[in-house]
């Protein structure tokens, strides 16, 4: 198992496999939306337009070839702190359980500390306690709270 980051070519090499994470884990975060195959494509094409004008960083977990995780992140101000937002972590779910998000995360770490950002910050939904647990075991802690209403018409 290797930990790489990813450049644009990659990317697009591995687009079908990074859409399918995609797919997997809005689903789990998100359960009241529907994403298409489409969409993830789309999502997957933005990723590669980030990593072009370098606006985001992509670290990939590899079991011999086969991409079995990804974690996306990209540079933001809060307040005065700049700051790296983790956009999505994703692990193929046989592959879960066995450290490859921790390695991931490690990854994203070390990037923040080198490129002297002040933390790291990420989104998770309320009901994805099994995310939550693992970023609470790794020191994350909630700073606030997104607050929702949905309004029919």
């Amino acid at each position: 198992m290797k930990i790489e980051k990813l450049q644009i070519n990659d990317c697009l090499k591995f687009a079908d496999e990074i859409g399918k994470l995609l797919l997997e884990t809005l689903s789990i975060n998100l359960p009241k939306q529907r994403y298409s195959i489409k969409q993830a494509e789309q999502m997957v094409n933005d990723l590669a337009q980030y990593l072009l004008d370098g606006t985001a960083v992509v670290f990939a977990a590899f079991n011999e070839e086969d991409l079995i995780g990804f974690l996306w992140a990209y540079s933001r101000v809060v307040g005065s702190e700049k700051r790296m937002h983790l956009n999505h972590l994703a692990v193929k779910e046989s592959s879960r359980g066995k450290g490859i998000g921790s390695m991931l995360m490690c990854e994203l770490e070390e990037y923040t500390r080198a490129n002297n950002y002040a933390g790291i910050d990420l989104l998770s939904s309320i009901s994805n306690q099994r995310a939550i647990s693992f970023y609470e075991k790794r020191g994350y802690l909630v700073e606030r709270v997104q607050l929702y209403k949905e309004v029919q018409s």
